[in-house]
């Protein structure tokens, strides 16, 4: 069976889909999940769906004394990124750097990662007119138990200044049915303060055709705490890979719920471009344009990742 792999990269890709800060970013009910990152975006390119290879710059064939068979090892790698953004909002702006990641790819099955998130910081402005800032510091750690079955878990904690720093748990895990089909289910469960929320997420991908991928699905976040308190979001996403870029533009509509109100709207869109620079360096631009329930934004985000 062909072996499948699933390099981690920052502008990166999967839809899950934006690094965890916030589902509506404006409501504090469901304030840990938040849409307006794209640092999770291609954790899984249409190039890795192929017969290529993305450990074949990095290998060496070594051969037995009978020359009969030749074994493939992938060479140790280290990854650096970093994202700086623009938010426009209703009633002030802000930018800075959204995301720094640290990645080590010891092989073809594992990879570990340290990462810096403050994009909540930036998109909520009800937030950040409170703490200012307000970002995740994680580890995480990714793993391909088959050729077709692989998982992803992080652990991150949120440092705030006026109230009592929150804590994310996230697993993932996905399967390949073949190089046309993939599936992705998500969890997360963030501890907070005063209360507690837990996400989940379930996609499915496919290939329309040669080059071209379609990736849809919904999250749907719930306070356990607060009785009947609820965000969730529908999305499609279509992929397109142009020669060594990649272009991914998507649509999401939500609903927020609690026991007063009930809201649904088409939620926003997005964008990101990955194309390479020179050598191993990669640019990324993305576009989100998030309607949100009490707080429209825009966000412009650029980054760049090189790897040694």
């Amino acid at each position: 069976m062909k072996k499948f792999n699933f390099p981690l990269l920052v502008g990166s890709l999967a839809v899950f889909f934006f690094n965890i800060n916030g589902i509506a970013q404006s409501n504090f009910e469901t304030d840990s999940f938040s849409f307006a990152d794209p640092s999770e975006l291609n954790l899984h390119p249409i190039a890795s769906f192929d017969d290529t290879d993305p450990f074949r710059d990095s290998k060496k064939a070594i051969k037995n004394e009978n020359e009969v068979e030749s074994v493939y090892v992938a060479r140790p790698s280290f990854e650096v990124a970093a994202w700086y953004g623009l938010t426009f909002g209703e009633t002030e702006n802000q930018n800075g750097i959204r995301r720094l990641d640290v990645k080590y790819t010891p092989n073809s099955e594992n990879l570990l990662y340290l990462f810096y998130d403050n994009a909540l910081s930036l998109d909520n402005n009800r937030f950040a007119a409170l703490e200012r800032t307000a970002p995740i510091v994680g580890v995480g750690a990714k793993h391909d138990w088959t050729s077709q079955w692989f998982s992803k878990l992080e652990v991150g904690r949120r440092f705030l200044t006026t109230e009592e720093d929150q804590h994310l748990f996230n697993i993932e895990n996905g399967y390949f049915f073949s190089s046309k089909l993939m599936a992705k289910l998500i969890t997360q469960y963030d501890l907070r303060q005063n209360d507690d929320l837990i996400t989940l997420g379930g996609f499915v991908e496919f290939e329309v055709m040669r080059n071209v991928r379609l990736e849809t699905g919904m999250f749907h976040a719930e306070n356990i705490t607060l009785a009947n308190t609820r965000n969730q979001r529908y999305q499609v996403v279509p992929k397109l890979l142009l020669g060594k870029s990649e272009f991914i533009m998507g649509v999401y509509y939500d609903r927020y719920l609690t026991q007063t109100e009930s809201l649904n709207q088409f939620g926003g869109a997005f964008g990101l471009m990955v194309f390479p620079v020179t050598g191993d360096m990669r640019a990324n631009l993305f576009f989100n344009y998030d309607r949100g329930f009490r707080n429209e934004i825009t966000v412009l985000s650029f980054g760049l990742n090189q790897k040694f």
